[in-house]
């Protein structure tokens, strides 16, 4: 399954105490993601979804809140690879339709759900498991999204959204209005307001790996980055070095700078902290990093100065 399954799942597990907050999830749950279809002078309600709990959460819902039959047909779709797909239907359900204003735009019982929190965070978990999405947390984009096909109900989602300061923004996608949250903080913030607290602790701890091992990554090519820039200043100073023992009389040179040049041939890949290290107790030469590159910069100057006499 993916992340966003397993959320979902988790979701659809959570027992509710009080039945206003049922009734709140299940017209969540029936206006993103149920068709009214009349048949035979009867209305009825078609549920369809790929989550097995969410088909067990809604039947449930029905049997409690209005005590109907239920026909459940399972069918496979390719859409997305091959999975299963769920269709339950609720027979007669005219009233379930009035109960909950299905046939209107607007519900008559969303005031009611804003007047309790309780309520809020139940229609926002039936809207997540209903049309939501959110990415795996081992990847590089946290999001986390409900598609709704309605402006009215976006709306109104994204309000209940954020009353908890989510900052949740709505876009038009194709034919659909998307409510999405970007950040990671508030992505975690929502999943524990829906109830979903497992996977919170799985996101956090895949969260922390990856940042673990990009932290680790990035410390590994810095000192991938500083042994080469070693390297390539050691390879420009050897360089100087031996131009200076062919072309440079010796015995002129400072009794200092001899010795630079001596410990750096017999220590080419060592660093400047390397290097001052074996003056230090090597040679009982004290020195400062300033001091050594001071050093290697008149043996630059030397080599150079020699070069541009040989060539006038």
């Amino acid at each position: 399954m993916s992340f966003s399954t397993y959320c979902k799942d988790e979701a659809s597990k959570i027992k509710l105490e009080y039945g206003h907050c049922k009734m709140a999830l299940l017209e969540a749950l029936l206006r993103e993601n149920s068709e009214i279809i009349r048949r035979n002078n009867r209305f009825i309600i078609s549920f369809e979804t790929t989550v097995t709990m969410a088909t067990t959460l809604f039947c449930t819902l029905i049997k409690e809140l209005y005590h109907k039959e239920l026909s459940i047909i399972t069918k496979e779709t390719n859409r997305f690879g091959k999975q299963k797909s769920f269709i339950v239907e609720v027979d007669d359900a005219g009233m379930i339709i009035d109960d909950l204003g299905l046939l209107y735009a607007e519900s008559p019982n969303h005031k009611d759900y804003e007047s309790r929190e309780c309520c809020i965070k139940s229609y926002l978990r039936g809207s997540f498991i209903a049309r939501g999405f959110v990415n795996d947390p081992t990847k590089s984009d946290y999001h986390l999204e409900i598609s709704l096909s309605d402006d009215t109900e976006s709306i109104y989602v994204l309000r209940l959204i954020n009353n908890f300061d989510l900052n949740a923004k709505l876009i038009k996608r194709r034919n659909n209005f998307v409510i999405y949250i970007k950040e990671v903080e508030k992505i975690k913030d929502f999943l524990r307001i829906i109830g979903i607290t497992n996977m919170v602790f799985k996101f956090e701890e895949v969260q922390i790996q990856r940042e673990f091992t990009n932290d680790l990554n990035r410390k590994v090519n810095s000192e991938i980055a500083n042994e080469m820039k070693t390297l390539s200043a050691s390879r420009q100073q050897l360089a100087y070095i031996q131009y200076l023992e062919y072309n440079y009389p010796l015995e002129k040179m400072d009794p200092k700078i001899l010795l630079i040049m001596k410990v750096r041939k017999e220590n080419p890949e060592a660093s400047f902290k390397e290097l001052i290290e074996i003056l230090n107790n090597d040679y009982q030469e004290p020195i400062t990093k300033s001091g050594l590159n001071h050093r290697f910069r008149k043996i630059k100057e030397l080599a150079e100065e020699m070069k541009h006499n040989k060539n006038q």
